[in-house]
């Protein structure tokens, strides 16, 4: 038993409203060919909203720099060169 069928409801096609319509494929480039400005525009205003989300979520982490003289913790642990060794 279909689908359709064993809920009691009609199937509608959206295409056929598309094909229903007076408007020729070559309208409906010219008339996306109009609109590529406008989307153009609001995905660059979504892509700076979602930037600066971003940027304030995860602040950028200050990254110390180290001159002569500055006392720093070296590890020189035994485990770390042997992972470094051929096997």
């Amino acid at each position: 038993m279909p689908y359709y069928l064993m809920f009691s409801r009609d199937l509608k096609l959206l295409i056929k409203k598309t094909i229903l319509s007076k408007e020729t494929i070559l309208d409906r480039v010219i008339e996306l060919i109009h609109k590529v400005p406008i989307f153009r525009k609001s995905a660059k205003t979504a892509i700076i909203r979602a930037q600066y989300k971003m940027k304030a979520n995860y602040p950028i982490q200050q990254i110390k720099e180290f001159v002569i003289g500055d006392q720093v913790l070296y590890d020189d642990s035994p485990n770390y060169h042997e992972k470094l060794d051929p096997k």
